[in-house]
């Protein structure tokens, strides 16, 4: 009994350690698409970025004659050892929308947000955020 109740801890301590769960990596100065709620490294200084939410998407779908091109806003997470930031970026450059920022010495920019909303579709995609990220 003493000898499962051990291998049941160790395997719940592998389960939750951090060693445990995958992290992609992506290279300084290439761009690169995170699934929403996706992790990545980026190699040479930052320790993480995340694709946490759309927050808004009113993007013309195709398909269809709009007045306005619309613009989509997603919340984005970066980190290093020493400190953490949540932001927003945007598809289009409006008032308070921005398409790029810089943070922590480096400059990140949505390069596109995908799937793009169509009139025709029905099936519902996960979407997928298309980044830059730039040593400053």
């Amino acid at each position: 009994m003493k000898n499962i109740l051990t291998i049941c801890l160790a395997v719940i301590m592998l389960a939750c350690s951090n060693n445990s769960v995958p992290v992609a990596t992506a290279d300084n100065n290439a761009a690169f698409t995170l699934q929403l709620h996706e992790l990545k490294n980026i190699n040479g200084g930052i320790d993480y970025i995340r694709f946490d939410s759309v927050l808004t998407d009113s993007r013309c779908p195709k398909g269809v004659y709009c007045v306005w091109q619309g613009i989509a806003t997603v919340k984005l997470l970066i980190g290093n050892k020493t400190e953490q930031q949540t932001f927003n970026l945007s598809t289009t450059k409006f008032k308070k929308n921005s398409t790029d920022t810089v943070l922590l010495g480096y400059k990140i920019e949505l390069i596109d947000l995908q799937p793009h909303p169509d009139n025709k579709t029905t099936t519902i995609q996960p979407p997928a955020a298309s980044l830059k990220i730039t040593r400053q």
